[in-house]
């Protein structure tokens, strides 16, 4: 039988300045937004001021202390909302409580791959120097709804932490650009949904994990 979380804790912290990519994508903090439809943007715009980029990330925490046998399945499910033009990818966090600005680098494993930032690829979290010390917890998302559920499918080690610890702390990021560290040039991208605050319980995120029944039955012979 499926089981259904909904998040304790989730928002989005985004860092949007006429600065550099480098110290936007490895910033320590940013602005938050919990409270209604937001979105992941990777987006760049040029002015008399310079360039200015903005990055999102999207945090998200469950309690999952009464998972504790093996999944067979388990997808986190997020509803879309007027713009889709984003791919996306899920990866560890390393946040924990209710979401706050400061967490705009807690991906878990990703300090070395930040600090490398060079907007052109140098710090990608895919590149073969870092993409062991994060955690991939999807696949990319290359497809969005804008009116419905996307069902993003973890990954195995995302089952993993779901049964090992009591909180599943995730992050969605841009893939394109956020974790290939690619800088935009003069474009937007988002991807946009509910959050848990802004969304009634028909089109909040929430996990959804099937079990496997472990239990065994012996037969009697007559």
């Amino acid at each position: 039988m499926a089981t259904t979380i909904y998040p304790d804790y989730d928002g989005v912290v985004y860092k949007f300045a006429t600065d550099t990519w480098v110290n936007i994508r490895n910033a320590s903090s940013g602005s938050l937004n919990v409270s209604s439809n937001y979105y992941v943007q990777n987006s760049h715009t040029t002015g008399r001021g310079g360039n200015t980029y903005q990055i999102g990330r999207y945090f998200l925490e469950f309690d999952t202390s009464g998972i504790n046998k093996t999944i067979s399945s388990a997808t986190l499910n997020i509803h879309g909302v007027t713009s889709g033009t984003l791919d996306v990818m899920l990866f560890k966090g390393s946040q924990s409580g209710s979401v706050v600005a400061g967490d705009f680098n807690e991906v878990d494993g990703a300090s070395s791959a930040f600090g490398a930032s060079d907007g052109s690829g140098a710090g990608s979290l895919t590149n073969v120097s870092y993409s062991g010390d994060v955690t991939q917890y999807s696949d990319e998302i290359t497809t969005w709804s804008t009116s419905g559920y996307n069902e993003i499918a973890l990954s195995d080690d995302a089952k993993a932490d779901i049964i090992a610890n009591d909180t599943f702390n995730c992050v969605l990021m841009g893939f394109d650009y956020d974790v290939r560290d690619t800088a935009p040039s003069s474009a937007t991208y988002r991807t946009q949904f509910y959050q848990d605050a802004a969304a009634a319980t028909s089109r909040d995120p929430k996990l959804i994990i099937t079990e496997q029944d472990n239990s065994v039955f012996f037969g009697t012979n007559f």
